[in-house]
């Protein structure tokens, strides 16, 4: 025997597509804050990592290299505690295993600006207008990095998808 399964009505139906436009407004509401978070976080970082690279290789006379892993390490710290606390407002409690999850997809990020700026230089292109190019590209994947793995907030298909839905 076959169920009589009620048909929504008209209203029934409106108020669902209503509660699934809601779901998705506050969805990409939350993705934009948390991208602009992440964003204001990344610059005053980077603001961290160039003022320090100048303390150490001018003022205190370091090596670049050793003064720039220095000022790295530093910036992607302070990074990694204003996403936890602000951008992502993370609760886990294993902080080191976090931390050290932020700091892979940051060294994967050092490593491809700097393959990218390599290559792009290599190509004839004025290394500003480059690094410029290059900025956005390891900004997306910091963030989508850090927001499926360190933080785990969503898996990347749905990130990635959320990102781009209508």
């Amino acid at each position: 025997m076959s169920e009589n399964i009620p048909t929504p009505t008209l209203a029934e139906q409106a108020h669902e597509h209503a509660l699934q436009f809601r779901a998705l407004i506050h969805t990409k509401k939350t993705f934009l804050k948390q991208a602009i978070k992440y964003g204001t976080v990344g610059a005053f970082s980077t603001l961290i990592d160039i003022s320090l690279l100048y303390v150490f290789v001018d003022l205190v006379h370091l090596h670049l290299l050793l003064g720039a892993a220095l000022s790295f390490c530093v910036a992607a710290a302070n990074g990694y505690f204003l996403n936890r606390i602000w951008t992502f407002r993370s609760d886990n409690p294993n902080v080191a295993h976090q931390l050290a999850k932020f700091l892979t997809c940051g060294v994967i990020g050092l490593i491809l600006n700097n393959t990218l700026l390599w290559l792009f230089t290599s190509l004839g292109l004025w290394y500003i207008f480059a690094k410029l190019i290059i900025v956005w590209i390891v900004v997306f994947w910091n963030y989508l990095a850090n927001r499926v793995w360190t933080f785990g907030n969503l898996s990347l298909r749905s990130t990635v998808r959320k990102m781009f839905e209508k």
